[in-house]
């Protein structure tokens, strides 16, 4: 599956679980809305597989951000040395500039204290340099991998055409265009070409799935409760990633079917749930991209 600032497209959202019980596991579903959790299927067991591929790659993603992340470590120390030699060098020169006051011994002393500094500069302007190559041979490294589709989806979906969900003049967005699981759902101002604010309409049987575009991850909600956040999880047949339409005057509201709740967003525009009956639960429009023409029904 997060240049400093270009570490933000790949900033990941940590969640903190207090308590000794674990939380309930929604249930999984088939094609036909059945619980798959009491008795296992051939269904479910490709669905388990799919999340053993998903999160050995999510593995690899995060080992490869990690690895960036000590670069950035790196570049920066290396950035405060060179600024503290620009510091001495120009104190050196000022000294230098007073040489009515010096000897002609202690002129060279200086000038050959400023040629060392400016020679370890420049080693460590080069360490810099490539130490920003490696990033991002990382970086792609990491895209490449996130890129690789797992075999078989939460649905036959590959070919799914991307639309952009909009709410007043804000779409749904990933937050800084994430590839992490459980990276946060906002409602954003809508821009183009907005890769993380694109997402596939995959129907399922009065249902369906929202799955990004930027990270192919669903989204998904971390809790059945009122104010619980709305986030992105690796794509799988359980009830927190499915969302069902309520029709309201051509636009419609989206029920997650795990909570029985609705979206919204809070103050901080961070998408939640809320009661589909609040003033506060949002209706939805379809925007196709340039590249599509047919928006969902219901």
């Amino acid at each position: 599956m997060k240049v400093i600032p270009s570490r933000a497209l790949w900033v990941a959202s940590t969640t903190i679980l207090l308590g000794c019980s674990s939380p309930a596991r929604p249930p999984q579903l088939n094609k036909e809305g059945k619980d798959l959790v009491q008795k296992p299927t051939a269904e479910s067991q490709r669905l388990d597989e799919l999340e053993e591929q998903y999160k050995e790659q999510s593995k690899r993603i995060n080992e490869f951000l990690d690895a960036m992340a000590e670069k950035d470590s790196m570049i920066s120390t290396n950035q405060q040395i060179i600024d503290s030699k620009d510091k001495e060098i120009q104190d050196l020169k000022n000294m230098d500039a007073e040489e009515d006051k010096l000897s002609e011994d202690e002129k060279k002393a200086l000038k050959d204290q400023v040629d060392a500094l400016e020679s370890e500069k420049k080693n460590l302007s080069e360490s810099n340099k490539k130490l920003e190559e490696e990033k991002k041979k990382l970086e792609a490294q990491a895209k490449s991998v996130n890129n690789v589709k797992p075999t078989g989806t939460a649905s036959n979906s590959s070919a799914a055409p991307y639309y952009f969900v909009r709410f007043g003049n804000m779409c749904l967005d990933v937050a800084n265009s994430s590839v992490a699981e459980n990276a946060r759902i906002m409602g954003l101002t809508c821009r183009t070409p907005g890769l993380n604010q694109q997402f596939a309409y995959l129907p399922g049987q009065n249902y369906f799935y929202l799955r990004s575009r930027i990270s192919n991850k669903c989204i998904a909600t971390l809790g059945s409760a009122v104010g619980s956040a709305i986030v992105q999880k690796t794509c799988t047949n359980t009830t927190d990633k499915v969302w069902e339409s309520i029709n309201v005057g051509g636009r419609v509201k989206f029920r997650n079917r795990w909570s029985g709740n609705c979206m919204a967003y809070d103050t901080a525009n961070n998408m939640v749930l809320t009661n589909c009956n609040s003033q506060f639960a949002l209706t939805f429009t379809w925007i196709a991209n340039g590249n599509n023409s047919a928006l969902p029904k219901f």
